[in-house]
């Protein structure tokens, strides 16, 4: 794993704990005005003031009693939530058996974001997108069947994703840019753009009703995908414009933060320096490094430096 995803990783695990905690206290509450509290919290990761690191420990208590658990969120669970703080793999571990799946969620993160994101080859990249962009058109089978454009395109992923492992990465994602289209079809992403215009929106505020939304789903379900699609557009075929439209444009990266919980400023890594570049020019193909350099590339064509002595 990607040591400068550690934050990130504990944010999204962070959040799919309480989420799951969230849900099961759902299912019994019996309180209005607490379950609109909660509900409040499920629509916006961010808040801090509903469900608290020390509410989580004792849940997670009451579910492992002998895990300890409480003392660790107790003493922890705030550094966890604002990603100042990488949580252990033996804590990890320990949370698996009291939250099922939060193992999981720590290593793939949303959608399979965060194996996109490290994965070494673009055949590897691109089955791992194919697949999720499966399980979220095969979730709406009454859609398929009234659809049939979209039948047609979830038939013909299913064909790529079996025929992916025979060298059919191509026309897979032909396949896929091809379905992000038809399900966005306002989008703008493709067209090369020198610097990328964006206005700076808090994550408090940001709804997404006000966001560009797709057909049929809501963005939620789909829009780590569509960062995922995106960074693979940059770093095999140097798209950095896609990348930097989806996340700051479309402010992606921020209902990112509203949805998930993962705050925008991490994403914000600092390049590889230029010493390294001209050692080891692969540091721009694969590895860590490869992905802080697309990332900081992005948001520099969304926040663009002037410099007040420039020379003619």
């Amino acid at each position: 794993m990607y040591k400068i995803l550690g934050s990130i990783r504990t944010q999204y695990w962070y959040w799919f704990i309480r989420d799951c905690l969230i849900k099961n206290e759902l299912k019994e509450c019996t309180d209005s005005k607490r379950k609109e509290r909660l509900v409040r919290q499920n629509k916006n990761a961010a808040l801090t003031s509903i469900y608290s690191s020390v509410k989580m420990g004792n849940e997670l208590k009451v579910l492992s009693p002998y895990l300890n658990l409480d003392s660790e969120f107790t003493n922890n669970g705030n550094q966890y939530r604002y990603g100042t703080r990488v949580v252990q793999e033996n804590t990890i571990k320990l949370v698996e058996q009291a939250v099922p799946g939060s193992q999981l969620a720590h290593q793939n993160g949303p959608s399979g974001l965060f194996t996109v994101l490290e994965a070494q080859s673009l055949v590897s990249s691109s089955n791992i997108i194919a697949k999720e962009l499966l399980k979220v058109l095969k979730s709406k089978e009454e859609l398929l069947s009234n659809d049939k454009e979209l039948a047609r395109f979830e038939e013909i992923l299913s064909s790529r994703v079996r025929l992916n492992i025979f060298g059919g990465t191509i026309k897979l994602l032909n396949t896929l840019e091809d379905i992000i289209e038809f399900l966005f079809p306002l989008n703008e992403w493709s067209k090369f753009i020198s610097v990328v215009i964006t206005n700076k929106v808090e994550v408090n505020d940001i709804e997404a009703e006000n966001l560009l939304n797709p057909k049929y789903f809501d963005l939620k379900t789909i829009f780590p995908i569509v960062i995922s699609f995106a960074f693979i557009k940059a770093k095999y075929f140097d798209k950095i414009h896609y990348l930097s439209k989806v996340c700051y444009q479309e402010r992606y990266l921020t209902f990112l933060n509203k949805s998930f919980l993962i705050n925008e400023k991490l994403w914000n890594f600092e390049p590889p320096k230029t010493d390294e570049i001209v050692k080891e020019q692969s540091i721009l193909i694969e590895g860590e490094a490869s992905m802080k350099h697309l990332f900081h590339q992005a948001y520099n064509l969304a926040n663009p430096v002037f410099f007040k002595d420039s020379c003619f």
